[in-house]
């Protein structure tokens, strides 16, 4: 899996990570001596989760659902990464016949891997295989670039610029919703301005408004995922089919690959540039983080509700502007 949260697509935010957490959760928590010795399932943690045999039947089925998906009709891709991350080469795999593979992830979307299942449409024209890069994949296809040629498509980052910061650490609760303001600095463009501001200096351009939720971090497996709106109505019920509905918080794996979990830090963005687009108040946007049920429980049983320490460090407003890459 990516080690970068910002590349984390709403599959593998869930169901695939809410998964993990709802069957490895918590197994008994603490002592009155230590309170935080905790003891978790496997599937809870990137370093345990394949001793599971759970994991298997778990991935396997996420592959199922991406399948159902890439054979819809009417699909459309929603914000990708920048182009040159399609042709990086991250994993290594062990092929049917023991050789090591290590291809560009646009391989495994555009490529027929010679895999099926039993409920794939015989119609199926997969969507993945015209993935958001086209004259890139187009170019590639005729021009038959070397990998290391591949390697020198860059997207370049023309504009960054933060508008917007609140800084005061949260606790998310696992029972009740979480409200917190980010306003816009006094010097920073607002209403009109904003909305101006986001014209792109070229037509090779793009620039959105990303709302970045950083230092992020928890003390132990979470019973409850957490949904992130922006700007939602007051009085009104959260709902994810709603346009204030702006993605998942990704928690597993954050503390994979650091030895230090008290100084683990996670950034995950959000694109909310339509949100501020049609904002009426232009100070500022306001972020609601909404708790969920990872299971739902049984009839008249009392849903899982442990206090798990989940926490965020940071939340900022940034434009951004990415310049589309060229080969070189």
């Amino acid at each position: 899996m990516d080690t970068n949260s910002r590349t984390r697509g709403y599959l593998e935010r869930s169901p695939h990570d809410q998964i993990h957490f709802a069957i490895g959760g918590g197994i008994s928590f603490g002592t009155t001596e230590d309170p935080d010795d905790t003891t978790a399932g496997l599937m809870s943690s990137v370093q345990t989760a394949a001793f599971d045999p759970m994991f298997w039947i778990h991935h396997c089925n996420v592959e199922r659902l991406w399948t159902l998906w890439d054979c819809l009709k009417d699909r459309k891709w929603g914000n990708t990464p920048v182009n040159a991350w399609f042709f990086e080469k991250p994993w290594w795999f062990n092929d049917h016949d023991g050789t090591v593979v290590n291809e560009t992830r646009l391989h495994y979307l555009s490529d027929d891997l010679g895999t099926r299942y039993d409920s794939d449409p015989s119609t199926c024209k997969p969507f993945s295989r015209t993935p958001p890069v086209k004259e890139v994949v187009a170019a590639v296809a005729s021009a038959r670039l070397s990998a290391r040629k591949l390697m020198t498509i860059r997207a370049v980052e023309t504009l960054r610029q933060e508008i917007g910061r609140n800084v005061a650490q949260v606790t998310l609760s696992p029972e009740i919703a979480t409200y917190q303001s980010v306003t816009f600095g006094a010097r920073q463009p607002r209403g009109g301005a904003l909305k101006s501001m986001l014209t792109a200096s070229a037509p090779s351009a793009r620039r959105r408004v990303l709302l970045e939720i950083d230092d992020i971090d928890y003390r132990q497996a979470p019973s409850v995922g957490y949904n992130v709106y922006v700007n939602l109505p007051k009085n009104v019920q959260p709902d994810p089919e709603s346009a204030n509905f702006v993605g998942t918080l990704v928690l597993f794996g954050i503390k994979h690959g650091t030895r230090d979990h008290a100084n683990m830090s996670s950034t995950q963005q959000f694109d909310i540039t339509p949100l501020v687009n049609q904002s009426a108040d232009p100070s500022g946007i306001s972020v609601v983080v909404v708790p969920f049920d990872l299971l739902v429980p049984a009839k008249d049983v009392k849903p899982l509700r442990r206090q798990s320490g989940v926490t965020i460090g940071t939340m900022r407003v940034v434009v951004v502007e990415a310049q589309k890459p060229s080969l070189q």
